[in-house]
């Protein structure tokens, strides 16, 4: 079964994220503390689904400690185009996750994560970065 962790510090954003996911098993994370105490006594989940400003820049830390062992993608509520999201974008590939800006996500997000899952690595080969920019 594949299980995905969707992090973020919005209900709302939670599950819509999920709604999009719902193909897979999906356990909501409000954060990265809770992200960690799931993995402490749930282990890792196929691939991890982060927002990547909550309380901070939580999703890069998630990104940093976990992406050796899981996929993680990341994904940003600012608009695509701007400084900001090019920012994003190259941090996601400096960390070798892939991101995703929420606007976009409807279209892009399921088939990330479907990418990651079925190469088996810590991001999707080949993925260079925001889906923006189409």
């Amino acid at each position: 079964m594949i299980t995905i962790y969707v992090v973020d510090d919005s209900a709302t954003a939670r599950q819509w994220m999920a709604g999009i996911l719902h193909d897979h098993h999906v356990i909501q994370l409000d954060g990265k503390e809770q992200l960690d105490r799931m993995i402490d006594s749930q282990g890792f989940p196929t691939a991890i689904v982060s927002d990547v400003m909550m309380d901070g820049p939580q999703g890069y830390e998630i990104a940093r400690e976990r992406s050796a062992r899981v996929p993680v993608i990341l994904v940003s509520a600012v608009g695509p185009g701007t400084q900001e999201s090019r920012e994003r974008r190259d941090q996601a590939r400096v960390l070798k996750v892939a991101f995703v800006a929420k606007e976009n996500a409807e279209r892009d997000l399921a088939g990330l994560v479907k990418g990651a899952v079925r190469k088996g690595t810590r991001h999707v080969r080949g993925y260079t970065g925001d889906t923006t920019a189409r």
